[in-house]
């Protein structure tokens, strides 16, 4: 959704531009030094316990990522932050909630897509768990 967002939103800026021979006639070169950004691999979307809640949060943000839950892949769609205190590599139902324990916090998952089907809740993912929940971990 949010691609989609940003693909309408850059389309209106570029016809803007490409409209205006005041924008055109002046373009400014770019400022600053030139940065290096690695490329996005699996890995890099590979969420573990010992990421900070935060970090998870923006690798759930750049789309792909997912972790292990009794060695099945299980993509994370969307997360938020959460105020739980779990310990790190943790996966409990907090009031309703899936919560995953990070390194220095926690996060809600809200959407997850288990491997081989499609995207749903985490809470109607937690319901359809066969594994016992009592002590579950991710990694």
């Amino acid at each position: 959704m949010v691609d989609a967002e940003l693909a309408a939103l850059g389309g209106s800026a570029l016809l803007e531009v490409l409209a205006s021979p005041e924008l055109l006639e002046h373009p400014r070169a770019q400022v600053g030094e030139v940065t290096y950004a690695e490329k996005i691999t699996k890995e890099t979307l590979h969420l573990v316990p010992e990421m900070s809640a935060e970090l998870v949060l923006r690798t759930v943000r750049l789309g792909g990522a997912h972790l292990f839950v009794a060695s099945k892949r299980v993509g994370v769609e969307s997360a938020r932050e959460s105020q739980v205190e779990l310990s790190p590599a943790s996966l409990a139902w907090v009031e309703g909630e899936v919560i995953l324990g990070t390194s220095d916090g926690s996060a809600t998952l809200v959407e997850v897509r288990p491997e081989g089907s499609t995207s749903m809740s985490a809470q109607a993912w937690w319901a359809g768990l066969r594994e016992s929940k009592g002590d579950l971990q991710w990694h």
